[in-house]
């Protein structure tokens, strides 16, 4: 079984490999923060997203959410993507931040019709 820690770990690698897979070209800028343990970072950078991830069979969502928060620097769009075994991953963000993802994701089906 594994330990806390390395479950963590393991969860980050995940996360990274699963979104330079599905990022493809743009996957260069893809990677895991290792300044993360002294504490003040998140598990990945995309700028402007800060990506923190959890796996653990109890979820604290709004807990984590709210610490994932105070380390996010001004203009940065906190994400929390997490599961528990056995699940899909799922993410987390504020409306505010996901409203213009799907906007453009609506100008890019728009401009592919015309």
């Amino acid at each position: 079984m594994l330990n806390k820690n390395a479950k963590g770990k393991n969860a980050e690698r995940d996360i990274v490999n699963l979104l330079k897979d599905q990022l493809g070209d743009k996957s260069v800028l893809v990677q895991r923060n290792l300044e993360q343990f002294r504490g003040k970072g998140v598990d990945i950078i995309i700028f402007p997203f800060f990506i923190e991830v959890k796996r653990q069979e109890k979820t604290h969502i709004d807990m984590w959410f709210r610490q994932l928060k105070a380390k996010v620097p001004e203009g940065g769009i906190p994400v929390l993507i997490y599961r528990k075994n056995n699940v899909s991953w799922k993410v987390v963000c504020e409306l505010e931040d996901f409203i213009p993802t799907i906007r453009e994701n609506l100008t890019s089906q728009k401009s592919q019709c015309d």
